[in-house]
């Protein structure tokens, strides 16, 4: 582009994409005990040789693949020729292609890392980082929290990685499910209610610690009532998928009858859902996944909604540094962000994807303001992680 060029002076040939592909990569989380986790990256080149990169966060083997097969059967051939400014068109575009199997799951999955690639392209053919793009910047740096599962089986070994990430400067920490499966929080009460105190004791009143309750758990309103009043007593910054998503006037009444603020929404798909979800008065805060719901599109309209109810959000951001990436533009734009989620400690995802790894300082995160993400992409990496 020349100097001085306006913002859409330099729509040309060469920046239409010429190249889509969708890369199952797996590695090894030391989040999660070493397990295997798989997620599909999004490689998108225009005929300029822009690289525009996204995440769909599948976890699963089974779900990276069928994600693979709608990207470069279905998907792909939609996007080819497109230019990447024509973001929202695409969007559409790819919604009407798969409303027979689409609308929520693998399809939007699918979605969203294309969206966050198209982002990214955009933001780097326009020379500004993606939040300029969506309004412009309202936070910078942002509030990081700490996010880990719980080892309830180790209660002394989890207080001591809560001092530790005190120590390190994390003014807020999240813990929750767990990190073997016959011991998830919410599964013995006692239990649950000796680590809170315990950590609580440890960190003091200078960390906020939210919990969330493992989907193995199987909370009924009832229970969710009765824990949730015992647990006031450690002020807890939020309780996360006390009972089932869906159960919208169950989160009502549990919202009425505690101090705790209530948090749920990682498991949900469209705005549509979250906007029956917000409508119903049904949680404080909610969490959403950009690498999910359907890209930096989708989380930005679910995050404005959210804020025209008094509904604060919070990323729910634990895989790769795409999504990351692409969550803090969003939260860095909103009037309504609470905490940013991270994972503390290094992993491949994190740390070997990228040459620019994020990292907190004092507690805080900063937001890229390089074009686009505002990451350095090691494609090495990428190789050495691909699925095979």
């Amino acid at each position: 582009m020349n100097a001085g060029a306006g913002p859409h002076e330099h729509r040309s040939t060469d920046e239409k994409i010429v190249d889509v592909r969708a890369i199952q990569v797996s590695y090894p989380e030391p989040h999660d005990s070493m397990r295997v986790h798989f997620l599909t990256l999004v490689r998108l080149e225009t005929a300029h040789g822009m690289v525009g990169w996204g995440e769909c966060t599948t976890r699963a083997a089974e779900a990276s693949a069928a994600t693979e097969a709608i990207i470069t059967e279905g998907f792909g051939p939609l996007i080819l020729g497109r230019h990447p400014a024509d973001v929202e068109a695409i969007w559409r575009a790819l919604k009407r292609h798969s409303y027979w199997y689409g609308g929520g799951g693998i399809a939007l999955i699918a979605m969203s890392g294309i969206d966050v690639a198209l982002w990214d392209l955009q933001g780097q053919i326009e020379h500004v980082p993606i939040y300029t793009l969506l309004g412009g910047r309202r936070a910078e740096p942002v509030r990081a929290a700490a996010s880990v599962l719980f080892d309830m089986s180790d209660i002394d070994g989890t207080c001591a990685r809560f001092a530790d990430y005190q120590r390190r400067g994390f003014t807020a920490a999240k813990g929750g499910y767990g990190v073997s499966p016959d011991a998830h929080f919410g599964q013995d009460g006692d239990r649950d209610l000796t680590l809170l105190r315990e950590i609580r004791a440890t960190v003091g009143d200078r960390m906020d610690i939210a919990a969330d309750v493992s989907v193995h758990a199987s909370w009924t309103l009832p229970h969710a009532l009765k824990m949730g009043r015992r647990f006031e007593e450690f002020a807890l910054f939020w309780l996360e998928d006390p009972l089932p998503h869906d159960n919208r006037v169950g989160y009502r009444r549990l919202r009425g009858s505690v101090t705790t603020p209530v948090a749920t929404g990682e498991r949900l798909w469209t705005l549509d859902d979250y906007r029956v979800l917000l409508d119903a008065d049904a949680a404080d805060i909610i969490l959403i996944d950009p690498g999910r719901v359907g890209g930096i599109t989708a989380m930005k309209r679910i995050a404005d909604y959210a804020a025209t109810q008094g509904v604060g959000v919070v990323p729910h951001s634990w895989f790769s540094a795409l999504n990351t990436a692409a969550a803090l533009h969003v939260f860095a734009t909103l009037d309504n962000g609470v905490v940013f989620e991270i994972k503390p400690d290094p992993f491949p995802m994190q740390h070997e994807l990228i040459f620019n790894p994020f990292a907190q300082v004092d507690g805080w995160l900063a937001v890229p303001d390089q074009p686009g993400l505002g990451i350095n992409m090691n494609e090495a990496a990428v190789t050495r992680y691909t699925a095979r």
